[in-house]
């Protein structure tokens, strides 16, 4: 059980990284983030909400700064008008 623990202990510490840096490349520098859910799973930063799948996708898939807001925004009108949208992955090619 050690271990385990020491493992989840290294994870939220290289989540909370991933979110940092996630933060700080679309948010700027100084932006900072919030785990809304008690864990590693779900951040905010300023009126936005990402998945820690969202934050990875958005960086490998070498989302610039233009192309993750437009693809976060169609997302958010996505979920007012009740429709899937379409993945980080696929957005580009089948906007």
């Amino acid at each position: 059980m050690k271990d385990f623990n020491i493992a989840i202990e290294e994870y939220n510490a290289i989540c909370d990284r991933i979110a940092q840096i996630f933060a700080n490349k679309y948010f700027g520098k100084d932006a900072s983030h919030v785990w809304i859910d008690g864990g590693v799973t779900v951040i905010t930063v300023d009126k936005y909400f990402f998945s820690m799948t969202d934050m990875l996708d958005y960086m490998t898939c070498k989302y610039s700064k233009k192309e993750m807001f437009e693809r976060a925004n169609y997302a958010i009108d996505c979920a007012y008008k009740n429709e899937v949208a379409y993945s980080i992955k696929n957005y580009r090619k089948l906007k």
